[in-house]
Order: structure tokens, then sequence, then C-alpha cells
């Protein structure tokens, strides 16, 4: 997914954080919360498993 956009990883996350952000604030309601639902395993998932310790 990060290829489709010019911002990279970081900045995609940023920007689907700051809309869910947005979401939350200005229409909270059930799609606001899987916004922020999705975006939280977005950024799960790039940051990747936990080194083992």
């Amino acid at each position: 997914m990060f290829s489709r956009f010019n911002a990279g990883r970081d900045g995609t996350l940023w920007y689907y954080g700051a809309l869910a952000e947005v979401f939350a604030r200005r229409l909270p309601g059930p799609l606001a919360r899987e916004l922020s639902d999705a975006v939280a395993q977005m950024q799960s998932l790039a940051v990747g498993p936990a080194a083992p310790s």
C-alpha cells in the first residue's frame, strides 16, 4: 500500500492518523471509530512484530 503514495510509509501513516483525528472530533460515531481502528492496525503492521527478548 505504501508504494501508492508519494509521502512514503511515515507520511501515509501521518495522513491517515490526522484524518482519523478529524473524523473523531467532527463526526464521532461508528465510522470514525472504524477508521481509527484501521489506522491503529496499519501503524501496528508498519512497525512489524516485536523483537524476541
